[in-house]
């Protein structure tokens, strides 16, 4: 936490994880219900720190409302977070950042370049867990003065609307979206043929081209975003090429996201 005092305008500021105020744990998520409790505790400790007197909320400029999903496998979490990375979020645009190969974070941000949502690899960040197996979510908020509001204001509830609210549209575009390596990507393109979704001879070519990148072989630009956006019709989308370590991927994109939202994690406490 950080805390500092601008005298000219009697403004007590505090800035940081407010889980800090009751646990060490560096990987813990304050649960909404002690929000209230953690904006008391922090301004009495720094006013107590900065020596000044009694002091009076006047609202959150900033919220953060996070959820994690934990993966078994490595593989899993970064087919996860590669889905991400490609699916459309209306007024949003991707930032991607890879580390050794992997994909670290996935950031949704706006035209003028400001994040509003993105994903992380945090058992990476923390050194709490294997890589790509702890998998956070985060909508980052700021609140003007016009529509600042108190602690006490945002009940767990609130939180989990507002939750739901920024991850819905990449629910939305994700949902129906299974990302897999490419055995599992041929064997649904076969699946497909056999209930009549497809031709053969149009499988076929999608198989060719999922062969083809995992085989590295070039492919033209326009071909490749056009066979890319066919298996995404169909409701496929390739895991990154060296991040499967040989094992069969499928996740289910739309309804891992679906399942961070649920109601019950966030209001049992």
């Amino acid at each position: 936490m950080t805390a500092g005092y601008l005298p000219d305008f009697e403004l007590l500021w505090i800035e940081g994880r407010p889980i800090t105020l009751f646990s060490q744990r560096s990987t813990a998520l304050l649960r909404p219900s002690r929000l209230n409790a953690a904006r008391a505790s922090a301004a009495n400790a720094a006013a107590e720190l900065l020596g000044i007197g009694d002091t009076v909320e006047v609202g959150l400029s900033r919220l953060d409302v996070t959820a994690t999903v934990r993966f078994d496998r490595q593989a899993d979490g970064q087919a996860f977070l590669s889905a991400l990375a490609s699916v459309d979020v209306p007024r949003r645009k991707h930032a991607t950042h890879y580390s050794h190969g992997r994909i670290e974070t996935v950031s949704f941000v706006t035209e003028r370049g400001a994040i509003r949502e993105r994903a992380y690899d945090k058992g990476l960040e923390s050194g709490t867990a294997e890589p790509s197996t702890t998998i956070r979510l985060e909508a980052q908020t700021r609140h003007p003065k016009a529509t600042r509001t108190t602690t006490d204001w945002w009940t767990p509830e609130r939180a989990h609307e507002l939750f739901q609210q920024r991850v819905k549209p990449m629910t939305a575009s994700a949902t129906g979206l299974l990302v897999g390596s490419e055995n599992v990507v041929r064997e649904q393109l076969a699946s497909f043929v056999r209930e009549g979704t497809i031709t053969s001879r149009r499988a076929q070519t999608l198989i060719g081209h999922v062969g083809a990148v995992q085989a590295g072989i070039p492919i033209p630009r326009p071909t490749y975003y056009r066979h890319r956006a066919e298996l995404r019709r169909l409701g496929l989308a390739m895991a990154l090429d060296g991040i499967t370590d040989g094992h069969d991927v499928a996740v289910d994109v739309g309804a891992t996201l679906e399942n961070m939202a649920a109601a019950g994690a966030w209001l049992s406490h």
